[in-house]
């Protein structure tokens, strides 16, 4: 178990729209939910939320995860299926593989030349 001085952030994001509140994104590794999971089980989620820094709901959405969780690689911030789904599969594909045949050419590819190339 570790002390609170010791709770390990794996990457931290400030959110970029001015609108909302200067709030900070924190990922935590895969291994950090375990203990958080496991010390929630020995005492509660109130508890578990107040020891490690993070919120009660993020606690009980570990706690309702935790098989996916202990199955999953420890490596990883998050499980299989997360993050957003591509929009545009083909036209993804198309510039994958425009910027696979750049490279091998030994051709520098950039931002802003992705913006100017034509399909």
């Amino acid at each position: 178990m570790s002390s609170d001085s010791e709770i390990d952030v794996v990457g931290v994001e400030e959110e970029q729209n001015p609108t909302t509140s200067s709030r900070v994104k924190k990922a935590y590794s895969i291994e950090k939910k375990i203990e958080v999971i496991e010390f929630a089980k020995k005492n509660s989620n109130h508890a578990a939320a107040r020891r490690f820094g993070v919120s009660r709901s993020s606690v009980i959405d570990w706690r309702a995860q935790e098989g996916k969780l202990r199955e999953s690689k420890r490596i990883n911030k998050r499980l299989p299926g997360g993050g957003r789904s591509l929009r545009f599969m083909e036209s993804d594909e198309q510039l994958a593989n425009w910027v696979r045949e750049r490279r091998k050419e030994k051709v520098r590819v950039m931002e802003c030349s992705n913006k100017r190339k034509h399909y």
